[in-house]
């Protein structure tokens, strides 16, 4: 009984194994033809349905159900049916759907004619057995007996094949054998025997068999008969008649040959008979009394309707055919019959003797339910159509006048203008940007001759047919020019302020300008931040590390604003990670919902919320987060299944472009079929073509032709993100190559909006999937017609046991190109974020040319553009420069080096630059800060050295020039004039000076001079080159004027003042300091001289070194751009004038014997050196000459020049008079002396 039952059990999960539901191991071969085959996954959804009525149907099946089938037996049995039969009109639809090229290839293909044999067995062999049920017949486990094993299987689908594919040799349909006798007559007799006995009880008396008592007892006489036979023999003649049945009616019966056989006939003879008296127990034997009483029920019936629809052709009197569609409706009708049968429980004891009493019970009941059908046929004209030809036919020619109004060419120019007010002992200061804006707008006139030919049909429809044009342009602008003012700022400030103070006027330009996005609230510049659980995920490859996602979320973009579709199974919609979703589609009901309310978009499969997760999981403390976690989620469901359509996701495609999302993902592509497969041809280097008729020139499975359906859908900025499949080729073929399918102009057919991922291990390196190899679309006369290979636009992305969300609200780790494909996906949004108008195949380029090679063993046939690197993206690419003309489209600046090293003008003007922007190679405008400047040594050497070590004679301006030589100088009319340069240069630095002694007497001296000098890559000493340089030759024109006084013969006072006015001359390159003007600068020193001795001599200066009084530095800095591309500059000038100056004390030595030696030394204290507020440094230096052996120096003299090294310029007047006290002049002459100096 065991057996049968796991029989029947068995046969019943047919269905479910052929609907690929997985089952006992008797449908395996069924299931793995089904999983196997291709062509299967364009009706995975009708074969899912299938499997999902048979589950339903075997959870209720039961042996008794099977030999006595229940109405719910039938119902589900009926399901059954209609699945199969939804199957093969499913089957059917899809065969429809085929381009005819397509259907042709395909039928051909092993693939197909197996799809074939399967569909003609679910039809001819397992329906039958399935509506046997449902007609209320029994379930028979023979007859899927072939199910059992997988050389039965293959055997039935090559039958079916030769039955579909060689259908001119009949077929026996049935055979019968009858055997007929013809003749029979006797032979002879055998010996008698014995056969039987006979006991027989007579004149007996019993006891017992009651209901209390079942034992009854006889007392008897038995007697004995003992029954004889003998046997006679017969023989007999008898011929087989076999009648056979053809496929083609033809009935053919064989007549065999006569056969004798001898049988025997047995004959009764007269029996003995004995007998004895004995005591038996009297058997009995008992009867159930349980004819039931029947009562039927009729129950609800159920009305299903089948529609079919078939065409006429009616050729009318114009020449045109009528069309008409005819549906031919089936109504069968159900009404479900159940029967009652009443089974009363009596059993009747009846004893051998005749003796019997009757046992009364509780009544059984039984319940059947069978259905009455009535079927009955309807036609109806469903529609008709006409197809119609050419009435007339007419040219004429079309002219169109367009005139096309370009955008404004944009140049606004400003000035600041500053004015002063004084009120209530404040002073209040406005600066007024007065605007000219001068708008260009070109107007061309285009005159288009287009000849149109028109054909009128006899349905009177007219088609309208356009030659090719001729154009004819004039164009004029239009030149207006407009001027407005600005408040920029105004300031108060108290009246006792420095009225020196300058403020320096600035355009506020914040981080996020007009043309880039909005970067996410409250971001975190520090990317560790992001390194969290959630980010790191619980195990498996981190695929948002592997990408360094963390840099592009630490500089505020996540995505946030962008909008990305997901083409998928749906989405589950109660799970903790995965949000954000704005509107859904279900393409399988036609559904377009704004928000999240449809209740269809849920998941079933889970790989929807899988590929989901990954994109745009969201941040929420928990779990896992994906790439974008921000960014806005549209999702469509194409499928409820592991089956995908391409037509469908076409509509969701179009779906996306309406409603402006930045790219579409699809996790799926087409499996090869044998005929591709064994096309292939190795090219060599991972190249490869097919030498298949269509799809060596088409691409698998036309793939040319489908890439120009997607261009349409994906319109002219979506990008179209595709995994790359999951078969381990070298190579990737199908959906991936629309990317390269060229139109006969020898262009993308998508322009480049498609991105084909392939899944890169992180763990290993490895790349699990198809590689970048190329398979050319076009192949014609022995060369690849395409414009790109598949490796241009193949990237990598993690997508090996990734960990992500799914359908039950639960995280599970999946593994392919399904899964690299949404961090792509992911990326483009927050790429959108930072870069709104960056679409379509500008955004495709900046994704791969960003890409990581740093790949163990790269090649771009294998790794294509490399892996994913959000860092990279998220920072300027290429050639990074600055705009130089109005136009982001236009000219950059070739680089951005240069700086300026400064320390006599305003460090602060440079503020100006701190919110420049640079353009990479894709046009996207960064903001950097060019302000900072090197503090340099801007002094032309030293007042007090000077007088230490050299003439006394100190020439701020002259010193600017670096020179070697010296003209003697020559007096003219008293003035005398010298010349520095340097000897063999041609355009070096030179100074001229010329000098005037206007008074002079015994203890006074004044003397004017005049001066011009030349420096060449700086001027006052400061250096400003690249972006922020000036030209290379500077000149300045000074004047200087001098004062010397004689107390005493000992005591002394002298002053100097020069002030200047400098040239600088503009760069000749690009730069945005546009030149300086009005650029004046003075230095002056005072000091003090006192001579101890004709030999020993002390000095006290204080100076203002060379400092910039006046004058303005000019700019031109871009500081933004509109959206159409216009450059935005903060344009004027600023005052160049040293806010900080520089002071210098200094102290000074001299002694000089008049004979071997002499000493100088000098010690000097400088204040906010290079225009530094409280940069202070000091200075000291110590000069000594002898001429002959020095044997000892005096210990007074060593102590002077320690007292000045050491010099501590705070109280210098005090420190000066202690050290002229403390110096003793006769006890050092008297040292020398006794050193036998002279």
């Amino acid at each position: 009984m065991a057996k049968v039952k796991t029989s029947i059990l068995l046969g019943s999960t047919m269905l479910t194994l052929v609907a690929c539901g997985g089952g006992g191991s008797g449908g395996a071969p069924i299931r793995n033809i089904v999983d196997n085959n291709i062509e299967f996954s364009n009706i995975s959804s009708s074969i899912s349905s299938l499997a999902a009525v048979v589950d339903q149907a075997q959870a209720s099946a039961t042996i008794q159900s099977l030999v006595k089938p229940t109405e719910i037996d039938r119902n589900n049995a009926k399901a059954v049916v209609a699945e199969i039969d939804n199957v093969i009109n499913n089957w059917n639809s899809y065969k429809d759907s085929l381009d005819v090229d397509t259907l042709i290839v395909k039928i051909q293909t092993d693939e197909w004619k197996k799809a074939e044999a399967v569909i003609k067995i679910l039809k001819e062999d397992m329906r039958t057995v399935v509506q046997n049920v449902v007609d209320g017949g029994t379930y028979e486990t023979t007859d899927l007996s072939f199910l059992d094993k997988p050389e039965a299987v293959n055997k039935r689908i090559v039958d079916k094949k030769q039955a579909i594919y060689n259908d001119a040799t009949p077929t026996i349909i049935h055979t019968k054998t009858d055997i007929v006798t013809v003749s029979e007559f006797n032979e002879s007799t055998s010996s008698i025997r014995e056969v039987s006995t006979d006991v027989k009880d007579i004149d007996a008396t019993s006891t017992g068999g009651t209901a209390n008592n079942l034992v009854r007892k006889k007392k008897s006489v038995r007697t004995t008969t003992i029954n004889q036979v003998e046997d006679q023999f017969i023989t007999i003649g008898t011929r087989p008649e076999t009648t056979i049945i053809y496929s083609n009616g033809k009935k053919v019966i064989n007549i065999g040959s006569v056969i004798q056989r001898t049988t025997k006939k047995t004959l009764k003879l007269k029996p003995k008979i004995t007998s004895v008296e004995i005591e038996t127990v009297v058997p009995y034997t008992t009867k159930e009394k349980n004819a039931p009483r029947t009562v039927v029920i009729n129950g609800e019936p159920t009305t299903t309707k089948v529609y079919k629809d078939y065409v006429k052709i009616e050729v009318q009197g114009n020449g045109s055919k009528l069309h008409k569609t005819f549906t031919k409706t089936t109504t069968t009708k159900t009404t479900p019959i159940t029967t009652k049968l009443i089974y009363p429980k009596i059993t009747l004891y009846t004893y051998e003797d005749g003796h019997s009493f009757t046992l009364d019970e509780i009544d059984e009941v039984t319940t059947s339910t069978k259905d009455k059908i009535e079927v009955s046929v309807n036609e109806s004209l469903k529609s008709s159509s006409s197809e119609h030809i050419i009435k007339s036919e007419s040219t004429t020619n079309e002219v169109i006048t367009d005139t096309v109004v370009s955008d404004p060419t944009t140049v606004v120019v400003h000035e600041d203008k500053t004015t002063s007010t004084t009120a209530d002992n404040k002073i209040t200061t406005v600066v007024t940007r007065y605007y000219t804006t001068t708008k260009t707008t070109k107007t061309t006139v285009t005159t288009k001759t287009t000849p149109v030919t028109t054909k009128i049909w006899t349905n009177n429809n007219v088609d309208t047919i356009r030659g090719e044009t001729t154009t004819k342009s004039s164009s004029n602008n239009d030149v207006k020019v407009t001027n407005h003012t600005q408040v920029m700022s105004t300031n108060v400030v108290d009246i006792n302020i420095d009225k020196d103070h300058k403020n320096i006027v600035d355009v506020n330009i914040g981080e996020d300008h007009v043309n880039m996005g909005t970067r996410t609230a409250n971001y975190n510049s520090d990317a560790n931040s992001y390194r969290t659980d959630e980010f790191n995920g619980s195990g498996g490859d981190n695929f948002n590390s592997a990408i360094n996602a963390e840099y592009a979320y630490s500089r505020g973009w996540t995505g946030k604003g962008s909008t990305i579709v997901i083409a998928d199974t749906g989405w589950d919609r109660d799970h903790k990670d995965l949000g954000n979703v704005t509107a859904t589609y279900n393409t399988l009901n036609e559904t377009k919902t704004i928000g999240t309310s449809d209740a269809t978009m849920q998941d079933n499969v889970g790989h929807g919320s899988h590929v989901m997760g990954i994109a745009a999981g969201l941040k929420n403390g928990s779990g896992m987060h994906g790439v974008a976690f921000d960014a806005n989620v549209m999702v469509a469901k194409i499928t409820d299944n592991y089956g995908y359509s391409f037509q469908r996701a076409l509509k969701a495609a179009e779906w996306g472009r309406d409603n402006k999302a930045v790219a579409m993902n699809i996790s799926a592509n087409w499996n090869a079929d044998s005929s591709f497969r064994r096309s292939i041809v190795d090219l060599g280097n991972n190249q490869y073509r097919s030498d298949h008729y269509y799809y060596g020139i088409n691409g698998y499975n036309g793939a040319k032709q489908t890439a120009s359906d997607w261009k349409t859908a994906l319109g002219n900025d979506m990008i179209l993100v595709n995994s790359a499949g999951n078969q381990g080729y070298n190579f990737t073929y199908g959906t991936g190559q629309m990317a390269i399918a060229t139109d006969i102009n020898g262009k993308l057919i998508l322009d480049g909006k498609m991105i084909i991922v392939g899944n890169y291990s992180t763990s290993n390196g490895n790349i699990n999937g198809n590689k970048a190899g190329n398979v050319c679309v076009t192949w014609i006369n022995g060369v690849c017609q395409d414009a790109a290979k598949i490796s241009d636009y193949y990237i990598l992305a993690p997508g090996t046991m990734i960990q992500s969300a799914y359908k039950d609200g639960s995280l599970v780790y999946m593994t392919g190109t399904s899964m690299s494909a949404p961090v792509v996906t992911g990326s483009l949004a927050i790429l959108n974020q930072m870069w709104p108008h960056m679409k379509g195949s500008n955004l495709v380029q900046l994704v791969l040319k960003t890409a990581s090679k740093d790949l163990v063993g790269y090649n771009v046939n294998t790794h294509g553009q490399g892996l994913l690197d959000l860092n990279k993206a998220t920072q300027p690419v290429g050639a990074t420069g600055i705009p130089t003309t109005g136009r982001t489209n236009g000219a950059i600046s070739g680089n951005l080096n240069g700086g300026a090293g400064i320390g006599n003008i305003s460090s602060s003007s440079f503020s100006v630059l701190s919110n420049v922007i640079v353009l990479d190679s894709f046009e996207r405008d960064f903001t950097v800060d060019l302000s900072n400047t090197v503090a340099v040594d801007t002094r032309p050497g030293s007042v007090i050295e000077t007088i230490a070590f050299g003439n006394g004679n100190y020439d701020a301006y002259g010193n600017l020039a670096q020179t070697s030589d010296t003209l003697p100088t020559f007096t003219f009319y008293d003035v005398k004039t010298t010349y520095k340069f340097n000897n063999g240069e041609t355009n070096g630095d030179y100074n001229v000076n010329s000098s005037y002694n206007a008074y002079e007497n015994d203890t006074t001296k004044i003397n004017f001079g005049l001066g011009f000098v030349k420096e060449t890559g700086k001027f006052l000493n400061n250096v400003q080159n690249g972006v922020l340089g000036v030209g290379e030759n500077h000149h300045t024109t000074y004047a200087t004027a001098k004062l010397n006084h004689n107390f005493t013969n000992k005591l002394s006072v002298n002053g100097n003042y020069q002030v200047g006015y400098t040239n600088v001359e503009s760069s000749n390159d690009f730069s945005l300091v546009t030149g300086y003007s009005g650029l004046t600068s003075q230095s002056w020193n005072v000091g003090t001289s006192y001579n101890v001795s004709n030999k020993l001599n002390f000095g006290a200066t204080y100076a203002q070194p060379l400092s910039v009084t006046n004058g303005t530095m000019s700019y031109k800095v871009p500081v933004a751009r509109t959206l159409d591309g216009n450059v935005l500059y903060n344009e004027g000038s600023v005052s160049a004038a040293s806010e900080v100056q520089e002071h210098n004390v200094g102290l000074s030595m001299n002694y000089n014997t008049g004979e071997k030696f002499s000493l100088s030394a000098f010690g000097e204290q400088r204040f906010n050196v290079a225009g530094v507020n409280k940069n202070d440094q000091y200075k000291v230096g110590v000069s000594a000459n002898y001429t002959g052996q020095l044997e000892k120096i005096p210990f007074e003299l060593l102590k002077t020049a320690n007292l000045i090294t050491k010099l501590d310029t705070s109280n210098i007047v005090d420190k000066s008079k202690k050290l002229i006290s403390e110096f003793k002049p006769k006890k050092l002459i008297n040292r020398i002396k006794k050193l036998g100096w002279k």
